[in-house]
């Protein structure tokens, strides 16, 4: 047996390599449980994936700090793994923050991109529009009625291309943790 292949200094390298042998043993393994809605190992990381592939696409990289305002749901671990597959920073947003407060910590920490709850688009909205930093917002829709297929919506900021993150990965083929 050769030496087993190194893992980056990301956690996203050690949460893909957890994922890829887990999905080998059982690829129906599931690696989030939230409710009546789950995700197997491979969903969430191809999730995730697509998202640092639409981010990325934004014009976020490492280094650049990404604001995640959202609930307890496979929507925030999909959006964490994503910001760490790009060597970006997250930042928690709390959902309960006035629309002062979140124009500051946005300022402060520097956020260039927002990933929101669907709820919340009204306050974002007027404060994406204060914050030239921000490049862009993604609204997470969960699985409501309506939602697009993949429970995203597009950017409503207007400073990142007006285009679905949930499409084919093959359209991003570095969007592991080496983009």
């Amino acid at each position: 047996m050769g030496d087993p292949a190194p893992v980056r200094d990301n956690l996203a390298s050690l949460l893909e390599a957890v994922g890829d042998a887990v999905s080998g043993l059982d690829p129906q393994r599931r690696a989030l449980v939230h409710g009546d809605r789950h995700r197997t190992w491979r969903e969430f990381d191809d999730r995730a994936s697509r998202l640092a592939g639409y981010l990325a696409e934004a014009g976020t990289g490492p280094g650049d700090r990404v604001g995640i305002g959202l609930y307890n749901s496979p929507e925030y671990l999909e959006s964490l793994l994503a910001v760490l597959k790009l060597r970006a920073v997250p930042v928690n947003v709390n959902y309960r923050y006035r629309e002062a407060e979140l124009e500051q910590v946005l300022e402060l920490a520097d956020v260039r991109a927002l990933v929101v709850d669907a709820t919340l688009a009204a306050k974002v909205g007027a404060v994406a529009q204060r914050s030239p930093r921000l490049r862009s917002v993604l609204l997470a829709d969960g699985e409501a009625a309506g939602a697009p297929p993949q429970g995203w919506s597009q950017d409503t900021s207007g400073r990142c291309p007006a285009r679905h993150p949930c499409r084919d990965r093959s359209a991003h083929p570095t969007t592991r943790s080496s983009c």
